[in-house]
């Protein structure tokens, strides 16, 4: 909480929060125990950030900053970088198989319901640095638009990159 204070009193007014696709199903104990509708592997990522994220949304409102949502790591990774989790090292498999695809969509969408009734929710960055091909890419793009818009209906800024 002391470092939204010390942003706040610094005249920051929005930060970007980077997120991994898994962190949305902590309340199920992990995604791998989730009931995915597009189920991937691995899915046994550590659990527990998603409290700190609903910490993130209390202070950004109690010090008046905006959080922008980025999807930093999607199932089969959008790029080489390990930022992005990738399977294996230095490979990125996300434009290669639909159900990576679908399975961000999912995880968006539930970020979008948790998030939609904050204040504090600026907008989403879809996917962080892809480095993919350009049709499964846009057709992300064009299905996770509407699937934001479904539960946050204050205009929120949607970052495509």
């Amino acid at each position: 909480e002391t470092d939204f204070q010390k942003m706040s009193a610094a005249g920051i007014n929005a930060v970007r929060v980077p997120i991994g696709w898994w962190s949305i199903y902590n309340t199920f104990g992990g995604a791998s125990n989730a009931s995915l509708l597009y189920p991937v592997s691995p899915n046994n990522y550590t659990v527990g950030s998603l409290s700190f994220i609903d910490s993130m949304f209390d202070w950004a409102e109690k010090y008046s900053i905006a959080i922008l949502l980025c999807m930093h790591a999607a199932p089969g990774a959008q790029n080489t970088a390990d930022h992005s989790s990738p399977i294996i090292n230095g490979q990125q498999n996300w434009d290669k198989n639909a159900t990576y695809q679908n399975a961000t969509l999912e995880s968006i969408e539930h970020y979008a319901k948790r998030y939609a009734n904050k204040s504090a929710l600026l907008g989403f960055a879809l996917l962080n640095e892809p480095s993919t091909s350009i049709p499964p890419l846009q057709s992300y793009y064009l299905r996770a638009y509407p699937l934001i818009r479904q539960y946050v209906t204050n205009d929120p800024i949607i970052v495509i990159n």
